[in-house]
């Protein structure tokens, strides 16, 4: 009856609902692809790796925001407690978000959390405006996501590259290098943000102290474990571009954003698309018969597959191809590009299922392990760092450890399930040693039938 019920699901709302989100995806990095060959000629690997310092600066002070309530939002069994949810994630994170940059403005002349070209103060403005309007939109997605409204984020990834890329191609064409990145990536949320806040309309709900109190009381462990473990998770993916920063320079960061920039091509593409409808689904198999488990397992397997293909393609080919799509002078990123994709090819799952712990209620464990790879990441990149001064060798070995604890924690998560015990260990080992024998034998062969032309 179990498998009866997940095969039922995936065959109608589910995959319906996914089709939906990929039209979108799909047409916009469509857009992406077109637009980022142009982008790159105008703008160098320093210019990019300073948009990426700002950007990654901006996600974690936003993960010290929102306080863990989106996915509580989408779960809740309650339709006032989630518009309740909804206005403290929004109006809790605006009030932070005040104080934390007053403090920023007030100590500027002592103190810079980051350098970038901009001047330190506007560019803290503009990232007040970003990290405001991201909360925004993460909390509107999740309220959306909750009703269902897949007809209307599936423009999301549609309108986000339109106006970006119009914008920073345009900006960089006419002279203005310094701050076309800036305008496109900000003025492309705002315009994402007020296509989301359209069709939401207005929530008629009212909070007051002892109603806050309350509903933070119900979510607690959403407080306590999804909203820390998203703080751990959040620093821990930025913190290559901030030790490369440190270690390296600009230009080294810019290498390694672009790489990640490409790589989220098909990331999105297929775990953008999935992962809002997927925590709704498995919520609601969960909640009804305890299924979510296999459901994921199932669904795992068949986006492991689908993604060993461009995975095969990146490691064999990526630094040959990419001077050859971005212009000669980004030759250097290609390395970055063959590296990441190692690591990429389980974020992607990470990616597609980033609720499944809150779904199965182990966000306990999910903190514990995100703060242990917070601390894995900076003890190996500062290490490697500092022992061989060598870019490659400090993301080779952080990729490393991301995979061993990655396959560690999620096969412990399945293994719960008698069914399911250690199968996610072994399907991942065979996956990444068939992915990178093949993408070897490609490699040979290529340069072998190239031999003939001399």
């Amino acid at each position: 009856m179990k498998l009866e019920q997940i095969k039922k699901i995936k065959k109608s709302s589910l995959g319906l609902n996914i089709s939906k989100m990929l039209t979108g995806t799909v047409l916009g990095q469509l857009l992406s692809v077109i637009m980022v060959p142009i982008a790159t000629r105008i703008y160098g690997a320093e210019y990019y790796g300073d948009l990426a310092i700002f950007v990654s600066v901006t996600t974690i002070i936003l993960c010290f925001l929102g306080f863990g309530l989106a996915s509580a939002i989408v779960v809740s069994d309650d339709e006032d407690e989630a518009k309740g949810l909804y206005k403290i994630g929004v109006y809790g994170t605006g009030i932070v978000l005040l104080l934390i940059f007053t403090i920023l403005f007030s100590v500027a002349p002592h103190f810079q959390l980051y350098k970038t070209l901009l001047n330190y103060k506007i560019s803290l403005l503009l990232m007040m405006c970003s990290i405001f309007m991201t909360n925004m939109i993460n909390m509107s997605y999740a309220w959306l996501n909750r009703l269902g409204n897949y007809n209307i984020l599936l423009f999301n990834p549609i309108i986000t590259p339109i106006v970006n890329n119009i914008l920073l191609i345009s900006l960089g064409l006419l002279g203005y290098k310094e701050i076309g990145l800036y305008a496109g990536y900000l003025l492309s949320q705002l315009a994402t943000l007020l296509h989301m806040q359209k069709h939401i309309g207005k929530l008629k709900y009212k909070i007051n102290m002892n109603s806050i109190k309350k509903l933070l009381q119900k979510n607690s462990d959403f407080l306590l474990y999804q909203y820390p473990s998203g703080i751990a998770n959040s620093i821990a993916n930025q913190l290559p571009i901030q030790i490369l920063a440190i270690f390296f320079n600009n230009r080294v960061v810019g290498y390694y954003s672009m790489s990640q920039r490409l790589l989220n091509i098909p990331i999105s593409l297929i775990g953008s698309s999935i992962t809002r409808v997927y925590f709704k689904e498995a919520a609601d198999l969960e909640r009804k018969n305890g299924t979510a488990r296999e459901f994921t397992f199932k669904f795992a397997k068949n986006i492991m597959l689908l993604y060993s293909v461009p995975a095969i393609f990146i490691i064999a080919f990526g630094d040959i191809l990419l001077p050859w799509i971005l212009g000669k002078q980004w030759a250097h990123a290609g390395a970055y590009l063959q590296i990441m994709m190692l690591w990429n090819m389980f974020y992607l799952l990470v990616n597609c299922f980033g609720g499944f712990p809150s779904v199965i209620g182990m966000q306990k464990r999910n903190m514990i392990n995100s703060v242990f790879v917070l601390g894995i990441n900076l003890t190996l990149l500062i290490a490697t760092s500092l022992l061989f001064h060598n870019p490659f060798v400090t993301l080779l070995v952080f990729v490393i450890g991301q995979i061993v604890v990655h396959i560690w924690f999620y096969n412990d998560m399945f293994s719960k399930d008698s069914n399911l015990r250690n199968k996610y260990l072994s399907l991942s080992v065979l996956r990444i040693v068939i992915v990178i024998l093949i993408a070897f034998l490609l490699r040979k062969g290529f340069y072998y039938f190239m031999s003939f032309f001399g």
